[in-house]
Order: C-alpha cells, then sequence, then structure tokens
C-alpha cells in the first residue's frame, strides 16, 4: 500500500508516538519534517509515516 504525502499534512513516525510533525518536502522515497521537539528538520522514508486526520 503505498502512502500519498503532501507538503503541510501533519504525520508521525510509525511505531513511534512521540515523534509527530508537519511534512515540509516530499522528495522520492523520503519525506522531511518539521518536529516541534527539534530544531530544525529531519527526514524519514515515506514508507514510516502515517498520517494524522
Amino acid at each position: 500500500m503505498e502512502i500519498e504525502l503532501e507538503e503541510g499534512i501533519f504525520c508521525r513516525i510509525r511505531n513511534r508516538i512521540d515523534l509527530y510533525g508537519k511534512v515540509v518536502k516530499v522528495d522520492g522515497r523520503f519525506a522531511r519534517l518539521e518536529l516541534p521537539e527539534f530544531k530544525g528538520f529531519i527526514e524519514y522514508p515515506v514508507n514510516l509515516l502515517e498520517p494524522i486526520n
């Protein structure tokens, strides 16, 4: 199952209820997230992200 991510939506990192953030950029198989706990951005593979409704 392929997940469609768009810039500006909120996601959480799979199997980590404490890590969530806003998608800033999607580049192929990776997405850059802005996380409230960190200064700056962090990149994760798209298949490890779950959109938050």
